[in-house]
């Protein structure tokens, strides 16, 4: 099943902060992915969008960076409105 640019964007935008966020919390994959008791290879074909992502594996990770699940809304809201094409009207009204 093909997957559309902006669900792909999305999922992009979910991987990429989870690795900052990993990279921020000192984290290396080989220890997230021993949590997981995954090896470091699988951990990393995640993180590169390799392995496609379940949401049951998701919410481990961010249950073990300690991420708010709020949080991946805001990554998946962000990259939408980052890329939503504005209007006159948004322009006039000051809405986003």
């Amino acid at each position: 099943m093909e997957r559309s640019d902006s669900l792909k964007k999305a999922i992009d935008s979910v991987l990429t902060n989870m690795r900052n966020i990993r990279y921020e919390k000192r984290m290396t994959q080989d220890r997230l992915a021993n949590r997981l008791g995954i090896s470091q290879n699988a951990y990393s074909k995640i993180e590169m969008g390799d392995t496609e992502l379940t949401l049951a594996r998701l919410l481990e990770i961010m249950i073990i960076l300690e991420v708010p699940v709020e949080m991946l809304l805001e990554w998946i809201n962000a990259e939408a409105l980052s890329k939503r094409p504005r209007n006159s009207e948004d322009l006039t009204t000051g809405s986003i």
